[in-house]
Protein backbone atom coordinates (compact mmCIF):
# COMPACT_ATOMS: atom_id res chain seq x y z
CA UNK A 1 0.00 0.00 0.00
CA UNK A 2 1.17 3.39 -0.70
CA UNK A 3 0.47 6.42 1.00
CA UNK A 4 -3.24 7.40 2.15
CA UNK A 5 -3.71 10.30 -0.86
CA UNK A 6 -1.41 12.21 -2.90
CA UNK A 7 1.83 13.41 -1.89
CA UNK A 8 2.53 17.22 -2.70
CA UNK A 9 5.84 18.55 -1.65
CA UNK A 10 8.71 20.83 -3.57
CA UNK A 11 10.11 18.21 -5.49
CA UNK A 12 9.95 14.92 -6.96
CA UNK A 13 13.00 13.20 -4.87
CA UNK A 14 10.89 14.25 -2.03
CA UNK A 15 7.84 12.39 -2.92
CA UNK A 16 9.58 9.83 -4.12
CA UNK A 17 10.86 9.62 -0.53
CA UNK A 18 7.96 9.44 1.26
CA UNK A 19 6.44 7.40 -0.99
CA UNK A 20 9.31 4.89 0.20
CA UNK A 21 8.41 5.59 3.91
CA UNK A 22 4.92 5.36 3.27
CA UNK A 23 5.64 1.82 1.72
CA UNK A 24 8.03 0.45 4.40
CA UNK A 25 5.61 1.70 7.38
CA UNK A 26 2.70 -0.20 5.61
CA UNK A 27 4.98 -3.28 5.40
CA UNK A 28 6.04 -3.79 8.66
CA UNK A 29 2.45 -2.84 9.86
CA UNK A 30 1.29 -6.01 7.95
CA UNK A 31 4.04 -8.43 9.05
CA UNK A 32 2.87 -7.22 12.93
CA UNK A 33 -0.62 -8.18 11.98
CA UNK A 34 0.16 -11.29 10.36
CA UNK A 35 2.86 -12.66 13.30
CA UNK A 36 0.95 -10.87 15.99
CA UNK A 37 3.61 -8.89 16.45
CA UNK A 38 6.18 -11.47 16.71
CA UNK A 39 8.32 -9.92 13.95
CA UNK A 40 9.16 -7.05 16.16
CA UNK A 41 11.59 -9.81 17.62
CA UNK A 42 13.51 -9.73 14.33
CA UNK A 43 13.68 -5.89 14.03
CA UNK A 44 12.55 -3.83 16.48
CA UNK A 45 9.06 -2.40 16.15
CA UNK A 46 7.80 -0.88 13.08
CA UNK A 47 7.91 2.57 11.50
CA UNK A 48 5.76 5.30 12.11
CA UNK A 49 3.33 6.32 9.29
CA UNK A 50 5.62 9.23 8.16
CA UNK A 51 4.48 13.09 8.84
CA UNK A 52 4.92 14.33 5.17
CA UNK A 53 5.01 18.07 6.99
CA UNK A 54 8.42 17.06 8.46
CA UNK A 55 9.45 16.96 5.02
CA UNK A 56 7.91 20.49 3.92
CA UNK A 57 5.29 18.53 2.21
CA UNK A 58 1.14 17.80 2.32
CA UNK A 59 -0.91 15.01 2.05
CA UNK A 60 -4.07 15.52 0.03
CA UNK A 61 -6.85 13.36 0.80
CA UNK A 62 -8.79 11.29 -1.40
CA UNK A 63 -11.49 13.77 -2.58
CA UNK A 64 -9.84 16.99 -2.83
CA UNK A 65 -10.46 18.97 -6.12
CA UNK A 66 -6.68 19.53 -7.66
CA UNK A 67 -6.17 21.12 -10.37
CA UNK A 68 -2.90 19.56 -12.00
CA UNK A 69 -0.69 20.17 -15.26
CA UNK A 70 2.09 17.90 -16.88
CA UNK A 71 5.25 19.85 -15.41
CA UNK A 72 8.40 18.51 -17.36
CA UNK A 73 7.26 15.13 -19.10
CA UNK A 74 8.42 12.13 -17.61
CA UNK A 75 11.32 11.78 -15.49
CA UNK A 76 12.84 8.37 -14.68
CA UNK A 77 9.31 6.85 -16.43
CA UNK A 78 7.47 9.08 -13.32
CA UNK A 79 4.91 11.86 -14.54
CA UNK A 80 5.63 14.77 -12.87
CA UNK A 81 2.58 17.06 -12.07
CA UNK A 82 2.35 20.42 -10.87
CA UNK A 83 -0.54 20.58 -8.41
CA UNK A 84 -2.78 23.06 -6.85
CA UNK A 85 -5.13 22.40 -4.35
CA UNK A 86 -7.14 23.59 -1.14
CA UNK A 87 -7.15 21.82 2.13
CA UNK A 88 -9.96 20.97 3.89
CA UNK A 89 -8.75 23.36 6.50
CA UNK A 90 -8.92 26.14 3.87
CA UNK A 91 -5.23 25.61 3.34
CA UNK A 92 -3.86 26.45 -0.51
CA UNK A 93 -1.03 24.43 -1.32
CA UNK A 94 1.25 24.22 -4.64
CA UNK A 95 3.68 21.88 -5.07
CA UNK A 96 4.85 18.67 -7.87
CA UNK A 97 3.37 15.00 -7.35
CA UNK A 98 3.68 11.63 -8.95
CA UNK A 99 0.80 11.89 -11.34
CA UNK A 100 0.36 7.79 -10.85
CA UNK A 101 -1.11 9.46 -7.49
CA UNK A 102 -4.40 11.23 -9.48
CA UNK A 103 -3.99 8.20 -12.25
CA UNK A 104 -7.51 7.22 -10.70
CA UNK A 105 -8.86 10.69 -10.64
CA UNK A 106 -7.32 10.84 -14.50
CA UNK A 107 -9.36 7.97 -15.34
CA UNK A 108 -12.36 9.18 -13.81
CA UNK A 109 -12.07 12.24 -16.12
CA UNK A 110 -11.16 10.76 -19.10
CA UNK A 111 -14.31 8.55 -18.56
CA UNK A 112 -16.45 11.42 -18.23
CA UNK A 113 -15.11 13.33 -21.22
CA UNK A 114 -15.53 10.63 -23.70
CA UNK A 115 -18.96 9.99 -22.75
CA UNK A 116 -19.42 13.88 -23.24
CA UNK A 117 -18.05 13.20 -26.73
CA UNK A 118 -20.50 10.28 -27.32
CA UNK A 119 -23.10 12.29 -26.31
CA UNK A 120 -21.91 15.37 -28.39
CA UNK A 121 -21.58 12.90 -32.13
CA UNK A 122 -25.23 11.05 -30.90
CA UNK A 123 -26.84 14.46 -31.01
CA UNK A 124 -24.94 15.90 -34.22
CA UNK A 125 -25.70 12.59 -35.76
CA UNK A 126 -29.49 13.26 -34.74
CA UNK A 127 -28.90 17.17 -36.07
CA UNK A 128 -27.91 15.69 -39.67
CA UNK A 129 -30.09 12.95 -39.97
CA UNK A 130 -32.68 15.56 -39.31
CA UNK A 131 -31.40 17.88 -41.49
CA UNK A 132 -30.63 15.25 -44.13
CA UNK A 133 -34.44 14.10 -44.39
CA UNK A 134 -35.92 17.64 -45.03
CA UNK A 135 -33.61 18.43 -47.61
CA UNK A 136 -34.74 18.81 -50.82
CA UNK A 137 -32.32 18.55 -52.97
CA UNK A 138 -29.02 17.18 -53.35
CA UNK A 139 -27.34 20.51 -52.53
CA UNK A 140 -29.33 20.96 -49.64
CA UNK A 141 -27.87 17.81 -48.57
CA UNK A 142 -24.70 18.50 -48.92
CA UNK A 143 -24.92 21.33 -47.27
CA UNK A 144 -26.28 19.60 -43.91
CA UNK A 145 -23.30 17.39 -43.77
CA UNK A 146 -20.75 20.46 -44.65
CA UNK A 147 -22.20 22.19 -41.71
CA UNK A 148 -22.06 18.69 -39.43
CA UNK A 149 -18.27 18.60 -40.20
CA UNK A 150 -17.82 22.06 -39.25
CA UNK A 151 -19.57 21.56 -35.85
CA UNK A 152 -17.59 18.79 -35.07
CA UNK A 153 -14.58 20.13 -35.91
CA UNK A 154 -15.29 23.28 -33.86
CA UNK A 155 -16.42 20.84 -30.88
CA UNK A 156 -12.69 18.82 -31.28
CA UNK A 157 -10.84 21.96 -31.86
CA UNK A 158 -10.43 23.41 -27.95
CA UNK A 159 -9.78 19.84 -26.69
CA UNK A 160 -6.26 19.45 -25.89
CA UNK A 161 -4.83 16.53 -24.05
CA UNK A 162 -1.18 17.91 -23.27
CA UNK A 163 -2.72 19.30 -20.14
CA UNK A 164 -3.76 17.38 -16.97
CA UNK A 165 -7.05 19.02 -15.80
Amino acid sequence: MTAPGAIVCSDLATVSLLQELYAEHWGEAAQDAITNGQSQLLRGLALPSPAPSLYGCSLLPPGIPVQAEKAGGLLDSTPLLKVTARLPNGTIIHGVTNGIMLEGIQQRLNLIAAEKQRQQDLGEQERLSGCVELATTQEAKQQCVAESNERREEQRRPFDDTKAP
